[in-house]
Formats: structure tokens, C-alpha cells, sequence
């Protein structure tokens, strides 16, 4: 991830979190081996999403609706976790 441009937090060794002029840009979170990728430019996201899965062998499940035992809805621009 480091390599990549990715800083982790301090707080939490899973968070990866990418800055750019002082704002995050996309943020990871991976625990064991799961990963969630977040962020407000889809195609930045996408482009980061498709180095990590050429880098560690892994699939891409499509748009996250659990993480965590969290269940993820969106509904007009609103994500609510449950």
C-alpha cells in the first residue's frame, strides 16, 4: 500500500489512507482479507482498486452491501450502515 502512495493510520494498521493536496483522496480499509476501497472520484478509486487486485491476487465482488457484518445501503446519494 505504501508503495502505492498510501499512508496508514496510526489509530488503526488497517486504514490506509491516500492525501492529496491535504485532503484524502481514497481510503482502504483492509482487515484479514477483505478490503473496502472509499472514495469521492469513482475513477480514482477504480484505478487504485485495479493496481492492489494486479498486485495481491484477489477478485473484485462488485459494489460493497456487507463488510464487517455491516450491511451497506444506498439509496439516492445516502449510504446508511446497519
Amino acid at each position: 500500500m505504501e508503495a502505492m502512495g498510501f499512508k496508514h493510520l496510526e489509530s488503526d494498521s488497517g486504514v490506509f489512507v491516500l492525501m492529496r493536496s491535504g485532503k484524502p483522496e481514497v481510503i482502504v480499509i483492509v482487515y484479514v482479507d477483505d478490503a473496502v476501497f472509499l472514495g469521492h472520484q469513482k475513477h480514482l478509486v477504480n484505478n487504485f482498486k485495479e493496481r492492489f487486485m494486479h498486485t495481491w491476487k484477489c477478485r473484485n465482488l462488485g459494489e460493497t452491501r456487507e463488510f464487517l457484518k455491516m450491511r451497506i445501503t444506498r439509496l439516492k446519494g445516502v449510504i446508511t450502515l446497519d
